[in-house]
């Protein structure tokens, strides 16, 4: 059920990026950091309560989703499109597409955009693997199409996959990455009314 986290009416989420990481201390108090594996898209949402009634089809859901090897789509609630472009209407029927990767994998550059159109630092960016995977990516800096509809190079973050193709369809209105639930409840109640349900997510790679 792609469309679960879409079609869910969520009166809470956090959705942010986790970056594992150790953090070594040394004997003069000073703290040294270390990578502990790739950073990966989580949250959790929280429903609104609701009648006994009106409940109960996303508890069903939600025991769907926990199956091992369920998954569903998932974005960040907070925003429907580019900051100077919420809903995508300025964007229309344009078809931009990733031209450029830097050699450093922090970087890129955008073609198809509407002339003149800008992204903004905090813009989400996404795009969809042959494979099948999904990249999504925050713009770290703001950039603006030009003429022909293509960005200067901007930084992104995450870092970029290694080996991502070049020319990959670019989303920004929505842009989701595909998730699993690590954590679900769901049940409670008290009268008429059922106690908003929650989950936890994370990304799923693969």
């Amino acid at each position: 059920m792609p469309d679960f986290y879409e079609d869910t009416k969520i009166a809470t989420a956090q959705f942010s990026l986790r970056i594992p990481r150790n953090f070594a201390r040394l004997e003069n108090g000073g703290v040294i950091p270390s990578a502990r594996g790739f950073a990966y898209w989580a949250g959790s949402a929280t429903m609104p309560p609701q009648p006994h009634a009106k409940a109960a089809p996303a508890e069903v859901d939600l025991m769907d989703l926990a199956q091992p090897g369920a998954s569903f789509l998932v974005y960040d609630k907070r925003y429907n499109g580019p900051l100077a472009d919420p809903g995508g209407v300025i964007l229309g029927a344009a078809t931009p597409t990733l031209s450029s990767i830097a050699s450093s994998n922090d970087a890129i550059v955008i073609a198809g955009l509407p002339a003149g159109y800008v992204l903004s630092k905090g813009d989400y960016i996404g795009w969809l693997h042959g494979d099948g995977r999904r990249s999504l990516h925050r713009a770290k800096e703001g950039a603006t199409a030009n003429g022909s509809g293509i960005t200067p190079e901007f930084e992104v973050r995450p870092l970029i996959d290694l080996g991502t193709a070049t020319g990959l369809p670019i989303t920004l209105v929505k842009p989701t990455i595909r998730a699993i639930i690590t954590q679900e409840q769901y049940g409670a109640g008290r009268a008429v009314v059922t106690p908003g349900a929650s989950f936890d997510w994370q990304e799923k790679f693969r």
